[in-house]
């Protein structure tokens, strides 16, 4: 889980700045229709720092973060190769209680 909330500090999704550069940062495919210094502002402070839940699978380790901007949403943060590729999922798991 580590390795997902470092991603997400330094990519821009908490209320901390961004330590990444704007050229290093991987857009999803909402952000790729806006320029770079746009996705980082898209992004600030949409999650929580720490993650809420995490499954390892047969190639990766799938990670979950709160949204800020709804409660019932989640990000996911996706870990293959022991974290040589690490990616944010671009759409949000909503998860509902009945």
């Amino acid at each position: 889980m580590e390795l997902a909330e470092r991603y997400v500090l330094d990519h821009g999704y908490t209320d901390k700045e961004a330590k990444v550069d704007l050229f290093d940062i991987k857009p999803d495919i909402v952000e790729k229709m806006v320029p770079r210094k746009n996705a980082l502002e898209l992004r600030r402070n949409t999650l929580m720092p720490k993650a809420v839940f995490a499954s390892r699978g047969l190639r990766r380790w799938t990670v979950g973060f709160k949204s800020n901007l709804d409660s019932t949403r989640y990000r996911i943060v996706r870990i293959y190769r022991n974290g040589k590729r690490i990616e944010m999922e671009h759409q949000d798991l909503k998860i509902t209680f009945e």
